[in-house]
């Protein structure tokens, strides 16, 4: 018990030491310009010299902090015409201590400058936790604790914030002059998450939910409330990335993002089974045409031989040499006829396949065009062949 009281003792020496070294009384040279300033101020005031009085008593109050200055700062500056710079000041008079015999004095202005605020202006109280936090408004600045202020008559916004927590904005309407309180609990930033994306290329635009995040190779989002996310990233001559993630509490999730090259027109055709099906029918129909033009001339050139054999009346050195000549021309197209018939054919069989093999993946089946099995055979009319799956 002894050793507890002693603690305490020592703890308050200490605290008593501090606000002496923190706050040191005023000296008599400060006590005695203090009141001079004080004086002049007074004088200021019976002369309507309003700035000077103001000025006279801040420089005392710098001096001296107490009630007395401070009071009579806040009714000099009440009669500059500031109002609410002169509540404030009150407000910091009070915070000395009112002395019992300025009491009556003090809740007097009070009512007299509060009446006056009311005229133009609403009181505005915020309720905030936590206790500590910093209010902003954009024409009246920042708040410190206790968050309240008057303000012109109309809209207020106000920017709620403290360290560790998600910083908020109010939209307060006050159209008509009165007192209004309002309650604002800031949300821990451990209740929230975030998602960081990386990954490249460069400059790939980066969206979260359909709102532009930015760019990579790395952004983060804000603290966002857990649930589940949508990250998009783009950029022209790439495939899209899209991803649903999911936001936990007081985590950060992690997204890589390595966008692949999106093919060409040129590209995407080469590698399409479609377009070398329709290519290989197209040549293997041109080819069998051909062949039917080559067989149709070996025809012909048949006809004219058949004709020469039962017409010719040349002699027979004359008729063995055109005859000749007709039987190699015979024989020449005629085998060309016959290899590009076969050729058409195995082209127009292959090309099929592809077209078939193209069309059964279209339709979420697999099929190899590989694995076709092509065979081609001779036939006593010309050349076949068969396709097998």
């Amino acid at each position: 018990m002894f050793r507890a009281s002693l603690s305490a003792v020592l703890a308050l020496l200490l605290f008593l030491s501090v606000t002496a070294i923190a706050a040191p009384p005023p000296s008599k040279d400060d006590l005695k310009e203090a009141k001079r300033l004080a004086t002049d101020a007074q004088r200021a005031l019976k002369k309507k010299d309003y700035d000077k009085a103001v000025s006279a008593f801040e420089a005392a109050e710098s001096k001296v902090p107490n009630f007395e200055y401070a009071f009579g700062l806040a009714k000099a500056v009440e009669l500059k015409g500031e109002p609410i710079e002169a509540w404030r000041v009150m407000e910091r008079a009070k915070s000395y201590g009112v002395p019992p015999k300025e009491t009556l004095s003090y809740d007097g202005f009070r009512l007299k400058l509060e009446q006056r605020l009311y005229q133009d202006h609403a009181y505005l109280e915020l309720d905030v936790t936590p206790a500590d936090a910093l209010v902003r408004e954009k024409t009246d600045g920042q708040w410190m604790p206790p968050h309240g202020r008057w303000v012109n008559r109309s809209l207020s916004t106000l920017r709620v914030e403290a360290p560790n927590f998600i910083p908020t904005t109010v939209q307060w309407h006050h159209p008509t002059g009165y007192a209004a309180k309002k309650r604002v609990e800031l949300v821990p930033a451990n209740a929230y998450g975030r998602v960081r994306i990386s990954g490249s290329p460069a400059g790939a635009l980066i969206m979260v939910d359909d709102a532009a995040l930015g760019s990579l190779p790395r952004a983060e989002t804000r603290l966002l409330p857990p649930g589940k996310y949508t990250v998009k990233v783009e950029k022209d001559k790439y495939l899209a990335y899209s991803q649903q993630v999911d936001v936990r509490a007081g985590q950060v999730t992690d997204v890589n993002v390595v966008l692949e090259e999106a093919e060409s027109a040129g590209q995407k055709l080469v590698k399409s089974k479609s377009f070398w099906g329709w290519m290989t029918v197209g040549i293997g129909g041109a080819a069998v045409i051909t062949s039917g033009v080559l067989l149709a001339l070996a025809s012909g050139k048949q006809s004219e031989a058949e004709d020469l054999n039962a017409t010719h009346i040349s002699g027979y050195d004359a008729y063995l040499s055109e005859y000749d000549a007709l039987e190699s021309d015979i024989s020449s197209f005629a085998m060309g006829g016959w290899v590009s018939l076969g050729i058409g054919l195995a082209l127009a069989g292959t090309g099929t396949a592809l077209l078939v093999a193209d069309s059964l993946e279209e339709g979420d089946e697999s099929v190899e065009a590989a694995g076709a099995d092509l065979q081609i055979y001779p036939l006593p009319t010309g050349v076949g062949a068969t396709v097998r799956f």
